[in-house]
Protein backbone atom coordinates (compact mmCIF):
# COMPACT_ATOMS: atom_id res chain seq x y z
CA UNK A 1 0.00 0.00 0.00
CA UNK A 2 1.14 3.55 -1.13
CA UNK A 3 0.83 6.15 1.76
CA UNK A 4 0.73 9.81 0.48
CA UNK A 5 0.91 12.37 3.37
CA UNK A 6 0.08 16.13 3.27
CA UNK A 7 2.07 18.39 5.42
CA UNK A 8 1.30 21.96 6.34
CA UNK A 9 3.38 24.59 7.24
CA UNK A 10 1.93 26.26 9.98
CA UNK A 11 3.20 29.55 11.82
CA UNK A 12 2.30 29.56 15.38
CA UNK A 13 2.61 33.14 17.49
CA UNK A 14 2.55 32.54 21.10
CA UNK A 15 -0.13 35.12 22.25
CA UNK A 16 -0.83 35.67 26.21
CA UNK A 17 -3.47 38.05 27.46
CA UNK A 18 -2.45 40.35 30.14
CA UNK A 19 -3.41 37.91 32.90
CA UNK A 20 -1.62 34.71 31.50
CA UNK A 21 0.63 33.63 34.46
CA UNK A 22 -0.07 36.88 36.38
CA UNK A 23 1.60 39.84 34.21
CA UNK A 24 -0.31 42.92 34.69
CA UNK A 25 -0.69 45.58 32.84
CA UNK A 26 -0.07 48.67 35.92
CA UNK A 27 -2.21 51.54 33.09
CA UNK A 28 -5.39 51.88 31.67
CA UNK A 29 -6.27 51.75 27.88
CA UNK A 30 -6.60 55.42 27.45
CA UNK A 31 -3.10 56.59 28.67
CA UNK A 32 -1.85 54.80 25.96
CA UNK A 33 -1.69 56.31 22.80
CA UNK A 34 -2.81 54.23 19.60
CA UNK A 35 -0.59 53.97 16.50
CA UNK A 36 -2.26 55.09 13.65
CA UNK A 37 -0.65 52.28 11.65
CA UNK A 38 0.91 49.00 12.53
CA UNK A 39 1.95 45.33 11.66
CA UNK A 40 0.39 44.81 14.61
CA UNK A 41 -3.65 44.60 14.99
CA UNK A 42 -3.03 46.77 18.37
CA UNK A 43 -0.08 48.71 19.25
CA UNK A 44 0.62 51.40 21.11
CA UNK A 45 3.36 54.57 20.72
CA UNK A 46 6.20 54.67 22.55
CA UNK A 47 6.00 56.59 25.72
CA UNK A 48 7.46 56.82 29.18
CA UNK A 49 7.01 53.46 31.16
CA UNK A 50 8.56 50.24 32.90
CA UNK A 51 9.08 46.82 32.74
CA UNK A 52 9.38 44.34 35.88
CA UNK A 53 11.33 41.45 34.83
CA UNK A 54 10.66 37.82 36.66
CA UNK A 55 13.78 38.24 38.25
CA UNK A 56 12.57 41.25 39.95
CA UNK A 57 14.61 44.00 37.88
CA UNK A 58 12.66 47.23 37.23
CA UNK A 59 13.92 48.97 33.47
CA UNK A 60 12.60 52.29 33.28
CA UNK A 61 12.50 53.82 29.49
CA UNK A 62 10.21 53.89 26.34
CA UNK A 63 7.37 51.43 26.44
CA UNK A 64 5.66 50.19 23.49
CA UNK A 65 2.52 47.37 23.82
CA UNK A 66 1.91 45.23 21.03
CA UNK A 67 -1.31 42.89 20.28
CA UNK A 68 -5.01 41.81 19.16
CA UNK A 69 -6.10 44.84 21.73
CA UNK A 70 -5.59 46.69 24.72
CA UNK A 71 -6.97 43.00 26.58
CA UNK A 72 -5.34 41.05 24.13
CA UNK A 73 -1.49 41.68 24.26
CA UNK A 74 1.30 39.48 23.18
CA UNK A 75 4.18 41.27 23.78
CA UNK A 76 6.12 44.53 24.57
CA UNK A 77 8.37 46.38 22.94
CA UNK A 78 11.07 48.59 25.02
CA UNK A 79 13.84 51.05 25.10
CA UNK A 80 16.03 51.59 28.26
CA UNK A 81 17.15 55.17 29.25
CA UNK A 82 20.63 53.91 27.96
CA UNK A 83 19.52 52.68 24.99
CA UNK A 84 18.92 49.15 25.17
CA UNK A 85 15.93 48.17 22.78
CA UNK A 86 14.57 44.86 23.93
CA UNK A 87 11.23 42.71 22.65
CA UNK A 88 9.48 40.72 25.51
CA UNK A 89 6.62 38.18 25.24
CA UNK A 90 4.31 38.97 28.46
CA UNK A 91 5.76 35.40 29.92
CA UNK A 92 8.96 37.55 30.58
CA UNK A 93 7.61 40.16 32.69
CA UNK A 94 5.49 40.60 36.15
CA UNK A 95 4.21 43.96 35.11
CA UNK A 96 4.43 46.77 33.39
CA UNK A 97 3.11 50.27 32.55
CA UNK A 98 3.64 53.97 31.52
CA UNK A 99 5.34 56.11 34.71
CA UNK A 100 2.83 59.30 33.62
CA UNK A 101 -0.76 58.22 34.40
CA UNK A 102 -3.11 57.14 37.14
CA UNK A 103 -1.77 53.93 38.04
CA UNK A 104 -4.66 50.66 38.69
CA UNK A 105 -2.27 49.07 41.50
CA UNK A 106 -5.56 45.71 41.53
CA UNK A 107 -6.74 45.94 37.52
CA UNK A 108 -9.80 43.65 36.83
CA UNK A 109 -10.40 43.85 40.71
CA UNK A 110 -13.05 47.01 40.73
CA UNK A 111 -17.27 46.41 39.29
CA UNK A 112 -17.61 48.21 36.30
CA UNK A 113 -20.93 48.88 34.70
CA UNK A 114 -21.50 51.40 31.41
CA UNK A 115 -23.76 54.35 31.85
CA UNK A 116 -26.61 54.22 29.29
CA UNK A 117 -27.42 57.27 27.37
CA UNK A 118 -30.49 59.50 28.52
CA UNK A 119 -33.89 58.24 25.96
CA UNK A 120 -34.40 61.64 24.25
CA UNK A 121 -38.01 62.13 22.11
CA UNK A 122 -41.25 59.97 22.57
CA UNK A 123 -40.27 56.99 21.55
CA UNK A 124 -39.86 55.61 25.06
CA UNK A 125 -40.39 52.00 23.97
CA UNK A 126 -36.76 52.33 22.27
CA UNK A 127 -33.57 50.02 24.09
CA UNK A 128 -30.98 52.17 25.57
CA UNK A 129 -27.72 52.82 24.00
CA UNK A 130 -24.53 52.53 26.04
CA UNK A 131 -22.80 55.47 26.37
CA UNK A 132 -18.89 55.92 26.63
CA UNK A 133 -19.23 56.60 30.06
CA UNK A 134 -18.36 53.62 32.49
CA UNK A 135 -18.12 53.74 36.68
CA UNK A 136 -16.56 51.43 38.65
CA UNK A 137 -16.81 50.83 42.35
CA UNK A 138 -15.75 48.41 45.22
CA UNK A 139 -16.89 48.34 48.75
CA UNK A 140 -13.23 49.21 50.35
CA UNK A 141 -10.16 50.54 48.11
CA UNK A 142 -7.78 53.26 48.64
CA UNK A 143 -6.33 56.30 46.35
CA UNK A 144 -3.30 58.23 46.43
CA UNK A 145 -2.32 61.51 45.81
CA UNK A 146 0.62 62.64 44.34
CA UNK A 147 1.82 63.83 47.31
CA UNK A 148 2.26 60.73 48.95
CA UNK A 149 -1.48 61.09 50.64
CA UNK A 150 -3.56 57.56 51.02
CA UNK A 151 -7.07 57.85 51.67
CA UNK A 152 -9.19 54.15 52.06
CA UNK A 153 -13.01 53.74 51.99
CA UNK A 154 -15.47 53.04 49.51
CA UNK A 155 -14.48 54.11 46.20
CA UNK A 156 -16.34 55.23 43.36
CA UNK A 157 -14.70 55.98 39.90
CA UNK A 158 -15.62 58.01 36.85
CA UNK A 159 -14.26 56.63 33.86
CA UNK A 160 -14.89 58.56 29.79
CA UNK A 161 -13.45 57.15 26.46
CA UNK A 162 -11.78 54.45 28.30
CA UNK A 163 -9.81 57.14 30.22
CA UNK A 164 -10.46 57.83 34.33
CA UNK A 165 -11.91 61.56 34.69
CA UNK A 166 -12.57 60.78 38.75
CA UNK A 167 -12.43 59.13 41.63
CA UNK A 168 -14.70 59.40 45.02
CA UNK A 169 -13.95 58.66 48.56
CA UNK A 170 -15.94 58.10 51.27
CA UNK A 171 -14.27 57.15 54.57
CA UNK A 172 -14.67 54.94 57.34
CA UNK A 173 -15.89 57.87 59.33
CA UNK A 174 -18.60 59.01 56.80
CA UNK A 175 -15.79 61.93 55.46
CA UNK A 176 -16.87 62.59 51.15
CA UNK A 177 -13.43 63.53 49.18
CA UNK A 178 -13.25 63.93 45.55
CA UNK A 179 -10.25 63.57 43.37
CA UNK A 180 -9.59 64.73 40.13
CA UNK A 181 -7.63 61.58 38.41
CA UNK A 182 -4.65 64.10 37.63
CA UNK A 183 -4.66 65.24 41.57
CA UNK A 184 -3.66 61.14 42.01
CA UNK A 185 -0.62 58.71 41.42
CA UNK A 186 -2.24 55.15 41.92
CA UNK A 187 -5.26 53.40 43.26
CA UNK A 188 -6.56 49.82 44.39
CA UNK A 189 -8.85 47.54 45.70
CA UNK A 190 -8.31 46.51 49.49
CA UNK A 191 -6.54 48.01 52.43
CA UNK A 192 -2.61 49.82 51.75
CA UNK A 193 -0.09 47.52 53.25
CA UNK A 194 2.59 49.54 55.77
CA UNK A 195 6.27 48.52 54.66
CA UNK A 196 8.32 47.13 58.04
CA UNK A 197 11.51 48.59 56.46
CA UNK A 198 11.31 51.66 55.43
CA UNK A 199 8.10 52.98 56.94
CA UNK A 200 6.55 53.86 53.39
CA UNK A 201 3.84 52.85 52.17
CA UNK A 202 3.32 49.72 49.88
CA UNK A 203 0.98 47.82 48.03
CA UNK A 204 1.39 44.11 48.22
CA UNK A 205 0.66 42.88 44.90
CA UNK A 206 2.21 39.69 44.63
CA UNK A 207 4.73 37.42 47.12
CA UNK A 208 7.23 35.23 45.37
CA UNK A 209 7.09 31.34 46.83
CA UNK A 210 10.64 30.44 47.38
CA UNK A 211 9.66 27.66 49.76
CA UNK A 212 12.31 24.97 48.81
CA UNK A 213 11.33 21.42 46.68
CA UNK A 214 10.74 18.23 48.30
CA UNK A 215 13.20 16.24 45.72
CA UNK A 216 14.16 12.58 45.81
CA UNK A 217 14.01 10.93 49.22
CA UNK A 218 17.61 9.80 49.56
CA UNK A 219 16.76 7.75 52.76
CA UNK A 220 13.73 6.26 50.71
CA UNK A 221 15.92 5.34 48.15
CA UNK A 222 19.11 4.01 49.89
CA UNK A 223 18.87 0.24 50.14
CA UNK A 224 15.35 -0.49 48.49
CA UNK A 225 14.72 -4.41 48.05
CA UNK A 226 12.26 -6.45 45.65
CA UNK A 227 9.68 -5.61 47.81
CA UNK A 228 9.63 -2.02 48.33
CA UNK A 229 11.65 -0.58 45.23
CA UNK A 230 9.93 3.31 46.05
CA UNK A 231 6.91 5.44 46.60
CA UNK A 232 3.90 7.40 45.31
CA UNK A 233 2.81 10.47 45.83
CA UNK A 234 -1.30 10.61 45.62
CA UNK A 235 -3.16 13.82 44.40
CA UNK A 236 -4.13 14.61 48.34
CA UNK A 237 -0.51 14.66 48.88
CA UNK A 238 -0.24 11.15 50.93
CA UNK A 239 3.16 8.99 50.32
CA UNK A 240 3.01 5.27 49.84
CA UNK A 241 5.91 2.81 49.91
CA UNK A 242 5.63 0.01 48.10
CA UNK A 243 6.69 -1.89 44.97
CA UNK A 244 5.58 -0.48 42.04
CA UNK A 245 4.68 -1.39 38.27
CA UNK A 246 4.45 0.67 35.29
CA UNK A 247 2.55 -0.69 32.04
CA UNK A 248 5.60 0.24 29.44
CA UNK A 249 5.29 -0.10 25.66
CA UNK A 250 8.32 0.52 23.40
CA UNK A 251 9.22 3.53 22.52
CA UNK A 252 6.26 5.61 24.86
CA UNK A 253 7.62 8.17 27.34
CA UNK A 254 4.39 7.76 29.45
CA UNK A 255 1.96 5.28 31.26
CA UNK A 256 -1.36 4.70 31.87
CA UNK A 257 -1.32 2.22 34.03
CA UNK A 258 0.07 1.45 37.59
CA UNK A 259 0.28 -1.26 39.98
CA UNK A 260 1.37 -0.50 43.71
CA UNK A 261 2.29 -3.46 46.32
CA UNK A 262 2.44 -2.06 49.63
CA UNK A 263 4.72 -3.03 52.39
CA UNK A 264 1.41 -4.62 54.17
CA UNK A 265 0.74 -6.47 50.47
CA UNK A 266 -2.24 -4.77 49.69
CA UNK A 267 -2.46 -4.64 46.02
CA UNK A 268 -4.14 -1.13 44.10
CA UNK A 269 -4.11 0.07 40.62
CA UNK A 270 -4.11 3.20 39.02
CA UNK A 271 -5.04 4.61 36.03
CA UNK A 272 -4.42 8.24 34.18
CA UNK A 273 -7.57 9.71 36.37
CA UNK A 274 -5.34 12.57 38.48
CA UNK A 275 -5.24 9.91 41.29
CA UNK A 276 -1.43 10.01 41.40
CA UNK A 277 0.54 13.17 41.27
CA UNK A 278 4.32 11.60 41.31
CA UNK A 279 5.84 7.75 41.17
CA UNK A 280 9.54 7.53 41.94
CA UNK A 281 11.06 3.78 42.19
CA UNK A 282 14.10 1.92 41.40
CA UNK A 283 14.72 0.37 38.39
CA UNK A 284 17.31 -1.90 37.08
CA UNK A 285 19.56 0.20 39.28
CA UNK A 286 18.92 3.16 38.56
CA UNK A 287 16.37 5.68 40.05
CA UNK A 288 13.44 6.79 37.70
CA UNK A 289 10.58 9.33 38.00
CA UNK A 290 7.52 9.85 36.70
CA UNK A 291 4.45 13.04 37.49
CA UNK A 292 1.18 13.74 36.74
CA UNK A 293 0.76 15.86 33.84
CA UNK A 294 -2.74 16.51 32.22
CA UNK A 295 -3.34 12.98 33.65
CA UNK A 296 -0.62 11.08 32.03
CA UNK A 297 2.13 9.78 34.19
CA UNK A 298 5.21 11.11 31.80
CA UNK A 299 9.38 10.05 32.36
CA UNK A 300 10.99 12.73 34.02
CA UNK A 301 14.15 13.29 32.29
CA UNK A 302 15.62 15.96 34.11
CA UNK A 303 15.17 17.90 37.21
CA UNK A 304 15.83 20.81 38.84
CA UNK A 305 14.48 21.74 42.12
CA UNK A 306 10.38 22.18 41.18
CA UNK A 307 11.40 22.44 37.59
CA UNK A 308 11.18 18.96 35.53
CA UNK A 309 11.52 18.32 31.66
CA UNK A 310 9.56 15.77 30.10
CA UNK A 311 8.51 14.82 26.51
CA UNK A 312 4.84 16.75 25.96
CA UNK A 313 2.31 13.41 25.76
CA UNK A 314 -0.40 15.64 24.20
CA UNK A 315 1.54 17.45 21.17
CA UNK A 316 -0.30 19.88 19.07
CA UNK A 317 2.20 20.89 16.60
CA UNK A 318 1.63 19.67 13.04
CA UNK A 319 4.68 17.57 12.08
CA UNK A 320 6.95 18.29 9.50
CA UNK A 321 6.78 14.68 8.40
CA UNK A 322 10.22 13.73 8.26
CA UNK A 323 10.97 12.57 11.89
CA UNK A 324 7.75 10.03 10.86
CA UNK A 325 8.37 8.61 7.97
CA UNK A 326 10.45 5.56 9.42
CA UNK A 327 7.25 4.77 12.00
CA UNK A 328 5.06 3.02 9.52
CA UNK A 329 8.19 1.75 7.66
CA UNK A 330 7.54 -2.27 6.91
CA UNK A 331 4.76 -2.38 9.45
CA UNK A 332 1.04 -2.06 8.43
CA UNK A 333 -0.55 0.95 9.20
CA UNK A 334 -3.68 -1.11 10.95
CA UNK A 335 -0.63 -2.15 13.89
CA UNK A 336 0.94 1.45 13.79
CA UNK A 337 -0.30 2.96 16.54
CA UNK A 338 2.34 2.50 19.20
CA UNK A 339 4.86 3.32 16.13
CA UNK A 340 3.70 6.70 15.57
CA UNK A 341 2.75 7.35 19.45
CA UNK A 342 6.47 7.14 19.93
CA UNK A 343 7.53 9.22 17.16
CA UNK A 344 4.64 12.05 18.37
CA UNK A 345 1.98 10.58 16.42
CA UNK A 346 -1.40 9.21 16.63
CA UNK A 347 -4.18 6.73 14.74
CA UNK A 348 -7.60 7.10 15.48
CA UNK A 349 -9.18 3.97 14.06
CA UNK A 350 -12.13 5.19 13.02
CA UNK A 351 -14.01 2.00 11.80
CA UNK A 352 -17.42 0.98 11.14
CA UNK A 353 -19.63 -2.14 10.04
CA UNK A 354 -18.88 -3.14 6.65
CA UNK A 355 -16.36 -0.54 5.34
CA UNK A 356 -12.83 -0.55 5.02
CA UNK A 357 -10.96 2.07 6.84
CA UNK A 358 -9.25 4.93 4.93
CA UNK A 359 -5.63 4.70 6.15
CA UNK A 360 -4.66 7.37 3.72
CA UNK A 361 -7.17 9.98 5.33
CA UNK A 362 -6.20 12.94 7.66
CA UNK A 363 -8.60 12.10 9.51
CA UNK A 364 -7.31 8.71 10.55
CA UNK A 365 -3.22 9.63 10.91
CA UNK A 366 -2.29 12.80 13.09
CA UNK A 367 1.32 13.48 13.08
CA UNK A 368 2.62 15.93 15.32
CA UNK A 369 6.52 16.71 15.93
CA UNK A 370 8.27 16.30 19.48
CA UNK A 371 7.45 18.32 21.43
CA UNK A 372 9.02 18.68 24.98
CA UNK A 373 8.31 21.11 28.07
CA UNK A 374 10.54 22.74 30.99
CA UNK A 375 7.41 22.13 33.39
CA UNK A 376 7.42 24.11 36.87
CA UNK A 377 5.63 22.54 39.92
CA UNK A 378 4.91 25.41 41.95
CA UNK A 379 2.89 27.39 39.62
CA UNK A 380 2.10 24.98 36.82
CA UNK A 381 3.59 27.55 34.23
CA UNK A 382 5.48 25.50 31.85
CA UNK A 383 7.68 26.89 28.44
CA UNK A 384 7.68 24.30 25.36
CA UNK A 385 9.76 23.63 22.59
CA UNK A 386 10.76 21.59 19.94
CA UNK A 387 14.47 20.88 18.86
CA UNK A 388 15.91 22.53 16.17
CA UNK A 389 12.53 24.36 15.28
CA UNK A 390 10.90 26.11 18.62
CA UNK A 391 12.54 27.74 21.13
CA UNK A 392 10.24 30.95 21.70
CA UNK A 393 8.87 30.06 24.93
CA UNK A 394 11.92 28.86 27.07
CA UNK A 395 13.27 32.37 25.53
CA UNK A 396 10.02 34.51 27.00
CA UNK A 397 11.28 32.72 30.38
CA UNK A 398 14.92 33.16 30.18
CA UNK A 399 14.62 37.11 28.70
CA UNK A 400 13.02 37.68 32.35
CA UNK A 401 16.65 37.31 34.05
CA UNK A 402 18.67 41.05 33.38
CA UNK A 403 21.71 38.98 33.59
CA UNK A 404 20.34 36.86 30.45
CA UNK A 405 19.86 40.11 28.91
CA UNK A 406 23.57 40.99 29.59
CA UNK A 407 24.41 37.75 28.07
CA UNK A 408 26.58 37.71 24.73
CA UNK A 409 24.47 35.99 21.69
CA UNK A 410 26.54 32.96 21.95
CA UNK A 411 25.68 32.18 25.47
CA UNK A 412 22.40 33.16 25.01
CA UNK A 413 21.58 30.89 22.28
CA UNK A 414 23.43 27.64 24.22
CA UNK A 415 20.62 28.36 27.15
CA UNK A 416 17.57 29.07 24.71
CA UNK A 417 18.14 26.00 22.27
CA UNK A 418 18.77 23.71 25.29
CA UNK A 419 21.77 22.78 24.08
CA UNK A 420 22.41 21.04 28.08
CA UNK A 421 18.62 21.24 29.23
CA UNK A 422 19.58 20.76 32.77
CA UNK A 423 21.94 23.47 32.52
CA UNK A 424 18.80 25.95 31.44
CA UNK A 425 16.63 25.09 33.94
CA UNK A 426 19.79 25.17 36.72
CA UNK A 427 20.32 28.89 35.10
CA UNK A 428 16.06 29.77 35.29
CA UNK A 429 16.41 28.56 39.06
CA UNK A 430 19.80 30.26 40.04
CA UNK A 431 19.33 33.63 37.53
CA UNK A 432 15.46 33.76 37.55
CA UNK A 433 13.04 32.15 40.18
CA UNK A 434 15.45 32.23 42.79
CA UNK A 435 15.02 36.30 43.21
Amino acid sequence: MKIFFRFFCIVLICCFNNSTYGQINRSQAGNYQAQKTSFHEYASNYQNGYVQLLDGTRLDGQISIIGYSYDRLYGVNFKTDAGEKYKFSLRSLVEFGLSENLTNDTPGEFEWYTVDKVKLGSNTGAPSKPSNTRKGSTAYGYVVTKEGQTYQGKISIKEVRKKIIQIDVKTGDKQKFKFEASQLSNFGVGKRKEAQTSGSTTLVVNDRDNSSYDSLDPVLLAGLDQNTNGYAITSSGEKIKGKITISEFPGIWFVRDVTLTRTNGDVEYYTNNGALKRLVFSKDGKIVEYVNFENEYVKVLDRSGGLIHIRNPHPSTPSTGGELANAVTGAALESADQELRSAGGSVTKNIRPNEDTDWTSEDVINLYAKEYLIFNERTGKYAMYIPGRKYQQVEGDLMGSMHYLKLPKVGQDALRKMEKPLRTMNYLNEKTYSK
